[in-house]
């Protein structure tokens, strides 16, 4: 990897992965076939229609980009200003992507793949994919989620769908509240 450049954030992430994944106990054990179905079925069924789901209208595109707010190297002003250029760039972003992967229901979309996600447990009796513990396809769906949690499309989403949202709480008190270090 340090020998070229790789462009695209989905291929950077990919190779990034693919270097962590000895190290990664959840998912080292699992077959490379199986390891590449959960990244794919994330990237392009659930990650894709949940951007455009996330900041389809100028509110969820401001408030998708708040985290710029908070990057305290640089001014207030400048700060200010990036987040309303990152509204700006987001939305447009949104608005091309679903055009490019012919998005036009989103929230049903995102919905659907979450209910197919739902439907490949192994066992009824399983709280998780893989059984009694989170398995990477599990951690996967969830931190994609999670990341957005507090945005009106995926309360709506929650509220929406019972096996979703016990899923979901589930899976977040098996995680923890949070994995950040406090500053």
């Amino acid at each position: 990897m340090a020998d070229q450049e790789i462009f695209g954030s989905d291929k950077i992430i990919m190779e990034l992965e693919d270097l962590w994944r000895p190290y990664n106990k959840i998912a080292s054990g699992m077959d490379e076939s199986e390891y590449e179905k959960w990244n794919r079925f994330v990237d392009e069924d659930l990650a894709r229609p949940l951007f455009r789901a996330t900041s389809e209208n100028w509110s969820d595109a401001f408030q998708y980009t708040t985290y710029v707010r908070d990057m305290d190297a640089y001014p207030m002003y400048m700060r200010i200003i990036h987040h309303y250029i990152a509204t700006f760039f987001t939305k447009f972003g949104s608005g091309r992507a679903a055009k490019k992967y012919k998005i036009t229901d989103a929230e049903g979309d995102v919905e659907k793949a979450l209910i197919r996600f739902l439907e490949t447990f192994e066992n009824e009796d399983g709280k998780f994919h893989g059984g009694d513990l989170p398995s990477y396809a599990d951690l996967l769906v969830f931190g994609t989620l999670r990341c957005v949690q507090d945005f009106p499309a995926v309360c709506r989403l929650l509220e929406k769908n019972a096996q979703v949202a016990s899923w979901y709480a589930t899976v977040a008190e098996a995680v923890g509240e949070t994995a950040c270090v406090s500053k």
